[in-house]
């Protein structure tokens, strides 16, 4: 059984995980001409932002909702809805970016500066 505190470096560590992937894709995508990329490595790169971003996307709302006991249903209704919006919203700014000729970059620069708010987040959490 983990500790707290060895609970909260893996997910630290998977935050770190999503971070080099998301800097990975980026130099890709800024150093490396789009036809000689490698399509493993940016596979991989991707495959790591994904699996450090999971445990926040999907583990972690469920785990909270089960503390609302009868109403965890709504909970989790409430929390999915918010994620959904929060994931159009991404979308919408993906969007305005490659709009206003933008590139890969940008968009993992944006990730890259996420995952520092979703590590604050769960210190906060592990604070409580």
């Amino acid at each position: 059984r983990l500790s707290s505190r060895s609970k909260l470096m893996l997910e630290l560590a998977l935050h770190a995980l999503t971070l080099c992937g998301a800097a990975l894709v980026a130099w890709l995508a800024a150093l490396v001409p789009a036809k000689s990329a490698s399509a493993e490595l940016l596979v991989a790169s991707l495959a790591c932002i994904a699996f450090g971003i999971s445990f926040n996307y999907y583990i972690k709302p469920g785990m909270h909702t089960v503390e609302f006991g009868e109403r965890c249903a709504t909970a989790s209704s409430m929390l999915d809805t918010l994620g959904y919006a929060s994931a159009v919203g991404l979308q919408f700014t993906i969007s305005a970016v490659f709009q206003q000729g933008g590139s890969w970059v940008h968009v993992m620069i944006m990730l890259m500066s996420a995952v520092p708010v979703m590590s604050a987040g769960t210190m906060l959490l592990f604070i409580e």
